[in-house]
């Protein structure tokens, strides 16, 4: 049959301008707080997805609501269509059926209308109402043509259903390409171990933010300047730019890292708390295996480690390979550190651990030509002027360090936290000692030089009696002894372990009337002290008597081959008695002379203790 039905409502395109730049708000918003509680750094690709989100999905999302909607006003035109289809009649159609009644079915009676005013029967027309003209007597009357009418489908929506589906998927589609973006090689949580951050790409991060990825909770305790402070006053960089080589290499200039004023620090306190960090990767075994590793130290030793390390804040915006944690591994980044970020540093002046977030350091690497810097920059940073520290030449007795608050320059011990911090160049008194002797010229000893010094003359050899704090630094020397027990089971490492429940033993006899123990730096370092420990607490009961010795000559050998300091004392009974002197004196080497075997087969001490300062 012919007729047409009701039209239908269609969608059409919207672009929401005041929704697209709220999701951008909002996205940019939503990074930021990501970096702040250090779950994701905004790389190249993190912020190119957000921003693609934050246009795509308001734009998805005022598309669909508006296909729901009209999908839902065609239902309900689909629904009128049937009911007038119900209600009116139909044009004739094919032959009646035979027996079939042909009769057109009556309409339904109209709704009665409500009363007019002031006619409260109804029965009267409203005001200004013209009735029409009487049909003629005789007029034929002309019959009633039922309205053809064609009902459409009920459903006539299917465009709009596979349109919003259509965006549904398109949604997933963008998450996902996401999420791949984001775990590929420009994301802080790659997790196999590669270099993060695309191929010269650099991070910058704030001292007050901890970064992606952190191994531990903050340990950072530096505070900002006193009201009116100096702060730290940034190196000074005479390049205009930074070179290239041929091949496109930057070539950055670099400053050791014993630099007078090239760390800061505010005097009697530490910036860090390394106990805690110990703590913390404690807590989990995986997280201290990746991070010792990082370090080239074994997770045992990470206690250690730390212990030697010295807390101070940056002079300068420094570049570093930074170190996030990522599913049981170590992520290497580079990265420029802000000036005033706290860190702990080693002997040689080279920064190690990042306080704020427990992330270890190591020098940075060489990127190409074409470098470009990712994340949020601060006042005052300039690429030109980044800093990139090297190792001193030789370990470090102290670090010399600007204080933030005044400006002024003070001392501290490598190894100590703030509690030990002195005046820049205090004078050190010197006092006469009680110890007399001869001084000798010799050469850096090994175990079959001490001993062989000639006498050139007698004097009295006077001790500072120095007041300048003490670190120990005796893991910062390496040993060596005239022999060790055969076996391997007690080398000369042992006497400096830290344990006093393990040895060193030699093999007695064999090394004649004495066995010699050497303990040697690379350079000259204060020495103030130094302590013997015997065996009284050795793991094997059996061991901690009857293998000593009668005495100990203890001598501190500078650079030039010259003892300055040498000391006898008897070690009478069993086991020995523990031995302190204080020499006062800047040297290269102790050395240990040690006479008098209480048995043939073997002798030997616990630990030998070296304290600086």
């Amino acid at each position: 049959m012919n007729g047409v039905g009701l039209p239908r409502a269609r969608h059409r395109f919207a672009f929401p301008v005041i929704g697209v730049l709220s999701g951008l708000v909002g996205a940019l918003g939503v990074l930021v707080l990501l970096q702040q509680f250090a779950v994701l750094f905004p790389t190249r690709n993190v912020v190119g997805v957000a921003v693609a989100l934050g246009v795509v999905l308001p734009v998805l999302a005022a598309n669909v609501a508006r296909m729901l909607a009209t999908d839902a006003a065609n239902v309900r035109i689909a629904e009128l269509e049937a009911w007038m289809a119900s209600q009116l009649p139909q044009l004739p159609g094919p032959p009646v059926p035979s027996g079939a009644s042909s009769a057109v079915p009556p309409l339904p009676p109209l709704p009665a209308l409500p009363p007019l005013p002031g006619d409260p029967s109804g029965a009267l027309p409203a005001a200004g109402w013209v009735p029409p003209p009487p049909t003629p007597p005789g007029a034929a009357v002309p019959p009633v043509v039922p309205v053809p009418f064609v009902p459409g489908p009920a459903r006539a929506t299917s465009s709009n259903r596979w349109l919003a589906g259509a965006a549904v998927a398109l949604v997933i589609a963008i998450v996902a390409i996401a999420v791949v973006v984001m775990g590929g090689g420009d994301d802080t949580t790659a997790s196999d171990g590669a270099p993060v951050g695309a191929p010269g790409e650099i991070f910058l991060e704030r001292a007050s933010s901890p970064g992606p990825a952190v191994f531990t909770k903050s340990v950072d305790r530096a505070r900002p300047p006193k009201s009116g402070g100096q702060g730290v006053t940034p190196l000074s960089v005479t390049e205009a730019s930074a070179p290239t080589t041929a091949e496109g290499t930057i070539l950055i200039s670099t400053s050791p890292g014993g630099t007078p004023g090239l760390y800061g620090g505010t005097r009697d306190d530490g910036a860090c708390d390394p106990v805690q960090l110990v703590e913390f990767l404690g807590e989990s075994p995986d997280k201290a295996r990746a991070w010792a590793e990082v370090l080239g130290i074994d997770p045992s030793e990470i206690a250690e480690y730390v212990d030697r390390l010295t807390p101070v804040v940056l002079g300068a915006d420094t570049r570093v390979t930074n170190h996030g944690y990522s599913n049981g591994r170590a992520t290497p980044r580079q990265s420029v550190l802000q000036a005033g970020t706290a860190v702990l540093v080693d002997d040689r002046g080279v920064p190690r651990v990042r306080c704020r977030c427990g992330n270890p350091l190591l020098e940075p690497e060489p990127v190409a030509a074409a470098a470009f810097y990712t994340g949020p920059s601060w006042e005052g940073f300039d690429p030109v002027s980044v800093a990139v520290v090297s190792p001193s030449a030789d370990p470090l007795a102290t670090l010399v360090l600007t204080d933030v608050d005044t400006g002024e320059q003070f001392e501290r011990p490598v190894g100590s936290t703030g509690d030990a911090d002195f005046d820049l160049g205090a004078v050190v008194p010197e006092v006469p000692s009680t110890t007399t002797g001869p001084t000798t010229t010799t050469t850096v000893p090994t175990p079959e030089t001490v001993g062989t010094t000639a006498t050139t003359a007698t004097a009295t050899a006077t001790v500072p009696a120095t007041t300048r704090p003490r670190s120990d630094i005796t893991r910062r020397g390496t040993v060596t002894a005239s022999s060790e027990y055969p076996g391997g089971e007690f080398p000369a490492a042992l006497a400096i372990d830290d344990d006093p429940t393990t040895s060193w033993f030699s093999a007695g006899d064999v090394d004649g009337p004495s066995s010699v123990y050497v303990w040697l730096l690379d350079a000259d370092t204060p020495i103030s002290e130094v302590r013997i420990t015997g065996n009284a607490l050795q793991a094997n009961p059996e061991f901690r008597q009857n293998f000593g010795f009668d005495a100990v000559t203890i001598r501190v050998i500078d650079g030039d081959g010259t003892t300055v300091f040498e000391e006898t004392h008897e070690l009478a009974g069993t086991p020995d008695p523990d031995v302190a002197v204080f020499p006062g004196v800047s040297g290269r080497s102790v050395a240990l002379t040690l006479t008098g075997h209480e048995s043939p087969d073997c002798g030997g001490i616990a630990e030998l203790t070296v304290l600086g300062g």
